[in-house]
């Protein structure tokens, strides 16, 4: 039994009447000088439309080829003599898997695009933020921290050991026209770590320096922390992940501000926090070796943490939202590598004046 049907060839815009013959083999048509067998092993249902009264067909014979059968009769026929042709809809599914792939090639490609040129645009835009709002920038992140860690509300003030402190920062940071400045604090909390906020703000824990074996492992690690004020990347931070979140809500509407867009914007950030850490690293070792300090102290203190797996991962969680740390290994191999300095940096008496400075405690 023939049946009406509508052929496009794929090489021209020309529709073609023809009579179909439908069986469990396949379709048969004969159009413009050519007789077709389309079997059902290469047999896609393309799409249904207005409901079902219309269906076209392709072939893996002719893939830009279709046939269009709008008699409900025949589309019923064929249902009856094909249903697997019906139920699985494989030129469907194969076609929604290709835009599937070609959407998200295409949201690969835009996020690449962006975090690629990101390090460029970021530290140029940093550079142009100016100190006041680096400043409150800062603020508003330490009060952030604050709600979960409340002793960073407190301060360390002891007076001889302030007074040690801050003949330690200004030694770090004397020729280096810093703006902000560093305002540096130390709190009572046993985290053996420090961080540094936007806007200069540097905060050591008191557990870093009970843990510390020496005046230049404190001090390394304060230099550290400057060399972070610096760079200025607590404020580079800021602006890289707010255009990683903008980015992706972009290509990936919806996602930014739920537990997938932090992910993303975390796996996104975590070569440029790495990045920054050996930038810190190499300022802390040249200003060791401008004064001529034994770099032995910042090396003593990642080595430590290599060599303690449980303290570096409880560190990296609590301080994973402003800073990813490369390899404890790397990092002691690298400042070996640039070491020159020769002299301690503080006497015993103003190690152990620091190393007492939490002896008296006040609320910020």
């Amino acid at each position: 039994m023939k049946n009406p049907a509508i052929f496009l060839d794929g090489t021209s815009a020309r529709e073609h009447d023809v009579q179909v013959g439908i069986s469990p083999v396949g379709i048969t048509f004969r159009a413009p000088g050519h007789t077709y067998l389309w079997d059902v092993a290469g047999l896609d249902l393309v799409d249904h439309s207005d409901g079902g009264k219309r269906v076209r067909f392709s072939h893996a014979s002719l893939p830009d080829a279709r046939l269009i059968i709008a008699d409900p009769a025949v589309i019923a026929q064929a249902r009856d003599a094909m249903p697997g042709v019906f139920s699985n809809r494989r030129g469907g599914v194969r076609r929604d898997m290709r835009r599937l792939a070609i959407g998200v090639g295409g949201v690969s490609v835009g996020v690449l695009i962006v975090i690629a040129a990101l390090p460029l645009i970021v530290t140029l835009l940093a550079a142009l933020v100016p100190a006041s709002i680096e400043e409150e920038f800062g603020e508003e992140t330490r009060q952030a921290f604050a709600m979960f860690m409340p002793d960073t509300q407190k301060s360390c003030v002891d007076a001889a050991g302030l007074t040690v402190l801050q003949r330690l920062t200004d030694d770090l940071t004397v020729g280096q026209d810093l703006d902000p400045p560093p305002r540096v604090k130390v709190v009572p909390h046993d985290l053996v770590n420090a961080m540094a906020f936007p806007g200069g703000q540097i905060m050591i824990f008191r557990g870093l320096i009970d843990e510390a074996q020496s005046g230049e492992e404190v001090a390394g690690v304060l230099a550290h922390e400057i060399g972070h004020v610096a760079h200025r990347h607590g404020v580079e931070r800021i602006i890289r992940d707010s255009a990683i979140d903008a980015a992706i809500s972009v290509f990936i509407p919806g996602t930014t501000g739920g537990v997938g867009g932090q992910l993303a914007t975390l796996l996104a950030s975590q070569s440029y926090g790495r990045d920054a850490e050996r930038q810190a690293d190499r300022f802390a070792v040249e200003r060791l070796n401008e004064l001529n300090v034994r770099t032995d102290g910042l090396i003593a203190f990642f080595d430590r943490a290599a060599q303690d797996p449980e303290r570096t991962e409880q560190d990296q969680t609590v301080l994973r939202y402003l800073q990813s740390h490369p390899s404890p290994t790397d990092r002691v191999t690298n400042m070996q590598a640039q070491a020159k300095g020769t002299e301690g940096i503080m006497t015993a008496q103003e190690w152990a004046a620091l190393r007492n400075i939490c002896n008296t405690v006040e609320a910020d």
